[in-house]
C-alpha cells in the first residue's frame, strides 16, 4: 500500500536556533539535544557522542524510529544483522530486541524518535504510517534507505523539530509535528515500495544468541570459551565472527560492556564501589584504571558530574 497524500514540510520560515537544553554540553562537536511534544508523547533526541551503550533493548512499550548517519554501523535486530550503506532510518516496535555495535572511540550521531503505538491515532493517517513498525516480521526490514533528495528531505524535517522546540510560536507544536509525519511519511514510502540497498546481510543468528547471552550474564559474565561452547561453536570462530562484524575481539567488547554497565549504575547514583561489582569487575583497582583509560575521568569523578544519580546527560571525549 502506498500513501497517497504527504504532509509536506509547513514553509513557515524557521527560527534561529538557540541551544537551550536541559543536558550538560561540553567541547563540540559533542552534543546532545532534546524535544517532545507531551500531547502526543513524542520524545525527539538528537545525539552526537563518543561513546553509547551496546546493551540490547527490547522491554520497552514504545515505537522507536533511530535514523543513524554513518556508513559502516553495524547493528543486530533478533537476529538479523545489519550493516548501514550511509545515512539509514531503523524502525523498532515494541519489544523487537535490537542492539546498536559502537566503537568505542569514535562520534555516534544519531536521530532518536519515540511514540506509545496508541497515540499514532492522533496523527493524520496514522495507521498507515504504523505500517514499517508492525507490517513485517521481527528482525525483517528494519532499516530504510532513502534516494537522496528524499534523504536530505527528511534531515530537514528532523532538524526543524528541534529549532522550532526553541521557538516561541504558538503553534510550535503543530509545527513539529507535521515535520514528524513528513519523515515518517516518506519511510513508509519507501518501506512499502521496498528499497535494494534495506536487505540485512544474511548472517545467522549466532552473534545475536552470544550478545543475548552475555547481556544477561552481565552481573557474572564468564569466560569467552564459555560462551563459545554455549553457542556451539569454537573460539577461534567466535573470534572471527567478533573481528568480521563488529570489528573488535570478544574480551574487549565484554571489557567495553562492563564498563557502560558501570557507568550506567553510576548515572543511576549507585556508590562506585557497588557499579564495580554489579557490571561483573573483580578487582576494584583494576576497574578504576580501565574506567579512567576509557573515559578519561575516574568513576568517582564521573559520578559526581552526573550529580549521584541525576536526570542530566554528560558527555565527554575519553
Amino acid at each position: 500500500m502506498k500513501i497517497s497524500s504527504e504532509i509536506q514540510a509547513c514553509e513557515h520560515p524557521l527560527p534561529s536556533p538557540v541551544v537551550s537544553r536541559d543536558v550538560k554540553l561540553y567541547a563540540m562537536p559533542d552534543f546532545s539535544y532534546h524535544a517532545e511534544i507531551p500531547s502526543l508523547g513524542l520524545d525527539f533526541r538528537h545525539c552526537r557522542t563518543p561513546f553509547s551503550t551496546n546493551a540490547m533493548h527490547m522491554e520497552t512499550d514504545e515505537c522507536e524510529l533511530t535514523v543513524y548517519t554513518e556508513a559502516g554501523k553495524c547493528l543486530i535486530v533478533e537476529d538479523t544483522v545489519y550493516i548501514t550503506p550511509g545515512i539509514a532510518v531503523f524502525t523498532f516496535r515494541p519489544g523487537e530486541l535490537h542492539c546498536g555495535l559502537h566503537l568505542p572511540n569514535n562520534l555516534h550521531e544519531r536521530y532518536v524518535v519515540q511514540i506509545r503505538p496508541e497515540k499514532f491515532r492522533l496523527l493524520p493517517g496514522g495507521d498507515a504510517l504504523l505500517r514499517c513498525f508492525f507490517d513485517r516480521e521481527k528482525g525483517e526490514h528494519n532499516m530504510i534507505v532513502l534516494p537522496h533528495e528524499d534523504e536530505r528531505a527528511m534531515m530537514k524535517a528532523l532538524d526543524s523539530v528541534f529549532l522550532y522546540a526553541d521557538s516561541t510560536l504558538l503553534e510550535r507544536e503543530a509545527l513539529m509535528t507535521a515535520a514528524f509525519v513528513r519523515v515518517l511519511s516518506l519511510c513508509c514510502r519507501y518501506y512499502m515500495e521496498g528499497s535494494p540497498e534495506s536487505h540485512p546481510t544474511g548472517m545467522s543468528g549466532v552473534l545475536s544468541g552470544i550478545l543475548r547471552d552475555m547481556e544477561n550474564t552481565r552481573s557474572a559474565p564468564r569466560t569467552v570459551p564459555a560462551y563459545a561452547a554455549a553457542a556451539g561453536i569454537s573460539v577461534s570462530t567466535m573470534e572471527r565472527l567478533f573481528r568480521s562484524v563488529m570489528q573488535t575481539t570478544p574480551i574487549q567488547y565484554l571489557r567495553l560492556r562492563r564498563l557502560e554497565c558501570a557507568r550506567e549504575y553510576l548515572h543511576s547514583g549507585m556508590s562506585v564501589t557497588s557499579a564495580c561489582y554489579a557490571a561483573g569487575f573483580s578487582d576494584y583497582s583494576h576497574f578504576i584504571a580501565d574506567f579512567r583509560r576509557q573515559y578519561g575521568i575516574t568513576p568517582a569523578v564521573y559520578r559526581r558530574m552526573c550529580g549521584g544519580g541525576g536526570d542530566k546527560e554528560t558527555y565527554f571525549r575519553p
